[in-house]
């Protein structure tokens, strides 16, 4: 995973999983230094180059994801 790349330059927590169905899928939760929501990127190609799928304005304290076989299909 390259940042910049699709990527905020000022990320300070990532939160990253792969797809158990086909590993180029890479989604990635960002937030900055303030607790601030910078976006759900997903990446096609293994996490060479991310896209914003997802960005909402809100302060988070906590993030996960689920690493079930249906995330794919939830976050089409």
């Amino acid at each position: 995973m390259i940042i910049g790349h699709g990527l905020p330059l000022n990320s300070s927590r990532l939160v990253i999983d792969v797809t158990p169905d086909n590993p180029n899928v890479v989604y990635l939760l960002s937030a900055n230094n303030s607790n601030g929501f910078q976006g759900l990127y997903k990446s096609v190609n293994q996490g060479d180059d991310f896209v914003l799928t997802a960005n909402e304005s809100k302060k988070i304290y906590s993030v996960a994801f689920s690493n079930k076989k249906t995330m794919a299909e939830k976050l089409k």
